[in-house]
């Protein structure tokens, strides 16, 4: 079954973090790397959850007659900056939730 590019380009990032954080994990004690992985899954648990509730809270406000916090916010279909830096920020953010994947498991102190 083909899945859509969205959905298997994400699943393939996301398996290049594993493997980035499995590589840095390796350099740590066994009973080290237990923990760095149980922080990982829970995190990323989270975000799963999160993301769930999102999705929940728009179909309700969706459903309440709001259309866009866009609009209800400044009246306009867009923010100005958008189509010019809509993508940039995109990467940033999607970067950004990599990083944070990767570190907060490894731990700032007492992780080497």
């Amino acid at each position: 079954m083909y899945l859509p590019f969205d959905t298997v380009s994400a699943i393939f990032v996301g398996g290049i973090l594993k493997w980035v954080a499995d590589r840095i994990a390796a350099r740590r004690a066994p009973e080290l790397r237990a923990k760095i992985e149980e922080k990982g899954t829970l995190l990323a648990s989270g975000l799963i959850a999160g993301e769930a509730i999102v999705g929940i809270l728009l179909a309700v406000t969706f459903l309440s007659g709001i259309s866009s916090f866009t609009r209800l916010l400044t009246g306009a279909d867009e923010f100005k900056f958008y189509p010019a830096l809509g993508g940039w920020l995109s990467l940033a953010g999607f970067a950004a939730v990599a990083w944070v994947l990767v570190r907060i498991p490894m731990g700032h102190r007492g992780a080497k």
